[in-house]
């Protein structure tokens, strides 16, 4: 069996009490941070479980929204949402993760790695 590799991201700062993933664009960053702010006015556990599932939006922000969501179904303690969909949904989106996370990640947002498709298309 083979041992799982550990990724951790470099921070660029902390933002409200969020982690900015560092090794970006300054645009790429604002966007992070405007994303960031959108999530703080948003209420409705549906809306932040979609959000954190939208592969479009920051992982920064992605994060912290699914956190927020979860932490609004346990006050709730009812089903607002699909949680087994939100998190395969945030796989891999964290600082630290592993590298099969990361991978897994990429594919809910929408994307595979150039290996996986060609196994894909052969089948």
């Amino acid at each position: 069996m083979t041992e799982e590799i550990e990724y951790e991201l470099p921070l660029a700062e902390i933002y409200r009490g969020i982690e900015i993933y560092a090794q970006q664009s300054p645009e790429r960053i604002a966007q992070a941070k405007a994303q960031v702010d959108r999530v703080f006015s948003m209420k409705s556990p549906r809306a932040l479980a979609a959000f954190a599932c939208d592969g479009k939006n920051s992982p920064e922000a992605r994060f912290f929204a699914k956190a927020k969501a979860l932490a609004s179904l346990e006050e709730r303690q009812r089903g607002a949402f699909d949680v087994s969909h939100l998190e395969a949904s945030t796989i891999g989106i964290g600082r630290s993760t592993s590298q099969l996370g990361r991978r897994m990640g990429h594919r809910q947002a929408g994307w595979w790695p150039r290996e996986w498709l060609a196994i894909a298309k052969s089948k």
